[in-house]
């Protein structure tokens, strides 16, 4: 009878393109140097992978600092250089979502590395989520449900304050409106997305 395995590269691959909670996961453990230097070291060709990964995180995140800044003073400022604030903010943040889009990846071929190594040494019945059980006691980080816990608390937090702080966008024409919802959602996001990351570093 053949063993029914949950667990395999590809659909791990698979997993973190498409799962943003399972990417963030993934995203903090493959940066960790033990399990960097235990990849490059099995797979030479996985360095050029991983340092793709750190530039194109990199770009997104000064392209989000840019964009918030650009915000921030297009709140401050009139005439032309209003609509240059808003354009060059606007440009910074579709940046942004295409470096986020792109490192998906290099992450996910890290990820599915890692697994296809480790592989021979898991259970064959092994879930997705007791393999982040594993993980989190090797190398001291929270774990895939942890981190599915805290990213359902941050998006209820980003919810109420984005509700609140775009009420008045209703009083606009409706693309200001659209413009200054999502723009909202991005900067709220990426702030407290930011100060979770560092948090849970620590």
């Amino acid at each position: 009878m053949t063993s029914l395995r949950y667990v395999t590269p590809k659909a791990v691959f698979d997993t973190v393109i498409y799962d943003g909670q399972t990417r963030l996961w993934f995203s903090k453990l493959c940066l960790i140097p033990a399990v960097v230097n235990k990849i490059v070291k099995i797979d030479a060709a996985m360095g050029s992978v991983y340092r793709k990964y750190r530039l194109y995180s990199v770009v997104m995140i000064v392209c989000g600092s840019v964009a918030i800044c650009l915000v921030a003073a297009g709140f401050l400022s009139n005439g032309r250089t209003l609509w240059f604030f808003r354009g060059a903010g606007m440009v910074a943040l579709v940046l942004a979502m295409v470096m986020a889009f792109a490192r998906r990846r290099p992450l996910a071929t890290l990820a599915a590395r890692l697994i296809e190594i480790d592989l021979p040494d898991l259970p064959e019945s092994i879930t997705l989520y007791q393999l982040g059980e594993i993980y989190a006691r090797r190398y001291q980080l929270p774990s895939l449900v942890d981190i599915i816990g805290q990213w359902n608390e941050l998006m209820r937090v980003t919810f109420i304050i984005v509700y609140f702080a775009t009420f008045g966008v209703f009083f606009l024409t409706l693309p200001w409106m659209l413009f200054w919802t999502v723009m909202a959602c991005f900067l709220v996001l990426f702030v407290l997305g930011a100060v979770f990351m560092l948090r849970r570093s620590r």
